[in-house]
């Protein structure tokens, strides 16, 4: 899951509507709105501000994103594990 639909998420079970987060965080709502789109990522003091408005740990808020870098190395680590070892002549 990305930033945005965690964000979207812990607003939605915070019953928050996009204007009071924005106003709780003190970010204008289009700020708001480009975070949850995946348009821009908040910097550490905008996601303490969040996580205080969610009353919410800060912990919380990068928690469930996936690192795409770390899924597409993946793959090409299993593989090299599988390769037999090959002895030079």
């Amino acid at each position: 899951m990305s930033l945005g639909g965690h964000l979207r998420t812990l607003r939605g079970e915070a019953r928050l509507s996009r204007a009071e987060l924005a106003r709780r965080a003190g970010v204008s709502v289009s700020t708001l709105r480009n975070w949850e789109t995946g348009r821009g990522f908040p910097g550490v003091p905008a996601l303490r501000r969040l996580a205080e408005a969610l009353e919410v740990p800060a912990e919380w808020l990068p928690e469930g994103i996936e690192d795409q870098a770390e899924d597409a190395a993946a793959p090409a680590r299993n593989e090299l594990r599988r390769r037999p070892k090959v002895n030079p002549p």
